[in-house]
């Protein structure tokens, strides 16, 4: 068996975070190759400007104590990213958005130590409670998430007509 070094770092310098960028642009990409509906779902959120804008809030938006960035290194390359933003700063809900592994990374234990760290630096900035989503052809990421511990819940915020029967909400307390 191929043994690979797998580290989950925050970013430390503007090559991590174009490589951050990168990844949210795979992810995008990936999510539009799961169907015409998966294309017209993420059209309704993120139009090509509102994700641009997204991803040049980065470095502001997901930072302690707002939230974190994570970059996932398989032998020192960029094969994965995970953030935390701050869903709700009264009741202390942070959310977890665009997890995402290229196909290389995949079935190497990243998304696992990926979204370990995730939860951990949600406890060490105090958040109370943690929701998420994800597609529902995505059916790993599913089987992760309940193995970690997240909970099936309804929607937390409001979503377009065509997200319904495509999106499966999570919550985990802490």
């Amino acid at each position: 068996m191929n043994k690979h070094r797998v580290d989950i770092i925050s970013p430390r310098d503007a090559s991590d975070i174009d490589a951050i960028k990168r990844l949210c642009w795979e992810y995008r990409d990936f999510l539009f190759a799961m169907g015409p509906q998966f294309e017209a779902m993420i059209n309704a959120f993120y139009p090509v400007e509102k994700y641009q804008a997204v991803l040049e809030l980065l470095e502001t938006d997901h930072v302690p104590p707002l939230g974190t960035l994570r970059l996932a290194l398989v032998d020192g390359v960029p094969v994965g990213c995970g953030m935390i933003q701050t869903f709700d700063a009264e009741t202390r809900d942070a959310e977890i958005k665009r997890v995402f592994l290229n196909e290389g990374a995949r079935g190497l234990g990243v998304g696992r130590k990926l979204m370990d760290t995730l939860i951990q630096d949600c406890r060490d900035l105090g958040f109370n409670r943690i929701l998420m989503d994800t597609g529902v052809p995505l059916k790993a990421a599913t089987k992760l998430y309940l193995d970690l511990g997240f909970k099936l819940r309804d929607e937390y915020q409001e979503m377009p007509e065509i997200s319904k029967g495509n999106v499966i909400f999570f919550e985990m307390a802490l």
